[in-house]
């Protein structure tokens, strides 16, 4: 049997078969897109929009995190995963982690974040809203069609704030969004971030840290990360929130809010923590015993700096001598100037980091 692809050539009559198989292929053509052949001479092109309108939007039959496909109405399926097919789904299944999409029975495929490699937070794909995902073959996954354009950054016009999750490894991340959780290489009690790779000139940031027992270091000019202070800055609390913006050639931090910056407790004996790292700490000693062991309020996590000691009684000459200095306590000698001891009570104020 004669090909649609034979052609014809130096004939004066049409071979039927040829001409019976070019019938067949358009009318398959209209009728896959929805047409009944009729008299017209506008169902080809009619056909051609329809696929390019909405061949690509599918049906979802899977679960939660492995999506199944299958084309809408007579429409034909791909018969290839090819670089840059794009789709689009609606679904009941929010996702609630990495997740796999199957496209027309061609296979099991990830669904990757537009870097490729990174799986989707949890959130990514909502119940009822549509999903447009590109085949990466470089990566063999699926990537967000529109990834790096502003229905990127809006979701149901709102700001997208799903977090991007990303693990250290030697010293860098790579950024994937504009809100990333980032935990230690191997669940390190504490890792150097020394390098965010991506991005381009003016994308923003948000960092925090996955675990409160896990501690990101934002090392300082060592890589590719500028803090104008000039120091490193520790991320050790899930509530701790550093924003950076990329100047296309460092990750300024603009804002490092920490969840202690002001944490404090003003009572009698009390405390409280100021954003640059000082603690400063309080407290009154009214028991009128000599030499008493002061517990502070809080440990300091480094080191006292300053500590000083003032008599409240009226008598004259009294003063304190602090000794035996920690990080959590000191001790405190209440002296006249005859060097007689008392037991005179006091207030105290403690500096520290």
């Amino acid at each position: 049997m004669a090909k649609f692809d034979d052609g014809v050539n130096n004939v004066t009559v049409f071979d039927a078969d040829k001409l019976n198989n070019i019938n067949r292929a358009l009318k398959d053509n209209i009728e896959s897109s929805g047409q009944t052949v009729d008299a017209s001479n506008t169902q080809s092109s009619k056909a051609l929009a329809n696929y390019v309108g909405s061949a690509n939007f599918y049906t979802d039959s899977g679960v939660a995190d492995a999506y199944v496909l299958s084309t809408t109405g007579s429409f034909k399926a791909p018969t290839a995963l090819v670089d840059g097919l794009e789709i689009r789904f609606r679904t009941s299944n929010p996702n609630s982690g990495a997740s796999t999409i199957n496209v027309s029975g061609l296979g099991v495929v990830n669904i990757k974040l537009g870097d490729g490699t990174s799986d989707i937070p949890s959130g990514f794909i909502t119940s009822g809203s549509d999903v447009k995902l590109r085949y990466d073959a470089s990566n063999t996954a699926f990537i967000p069609s529109n990834y790096g354009s502003m229905e990127d950054v809006l979701v149901n016009g709102k700001l997208n704030t799903q977090p991007n999750s990303a693990t250290i490894s030697s010293g860098a991340i790579t950024y994937t969004g504009a809100y990333m959780v980032v935990d230690t290489e191997g669940a390190a009690a504490s890792d150097d971030l020394v390098t965010i790779s991506g991005g381009v000139n003016g994308d923003r940031l948000t960092l925090r840290t996955l675990n409160n027992g896990r501690d990101v270091v934002l090392k300082h000019s060592t890589g590719n990360i500028f803090n104008i202070r000039g120091d490193d800055i520790v991320v050790g609390n899930t509530g701790d929130v550093i924003e950076l913006i990329y100047n296309g050639t460092f990750w300024v931090v603009s804002s490092n809010y920490k969840y202690t910056d002001f944490l404090n407790s003003k009572s009698t004996n009390g405390y409280t923590y100021l954003p640059n790292g000082l603690i400063f700490q309080w407290g009154t000693y009214s028991s009128g015993s000599h030499g008493p062991t002061i517990s502070l309020p809080i440990t300091f996590p480094n080191t006292i700096t300053g500590l000083t000691a003032t008599p409240t009684a009226t008598s004259s000459g009294v003063m304190c001598v602090t000794s035996a200095v920690s990080a959590s306590s000191f001790v405190a000698k209440q002296i006249r100037h005859d060097d007689v001891t008392q037991t005179t009570n006091f207030k105290w104020i403690a500096i520290g980091y």
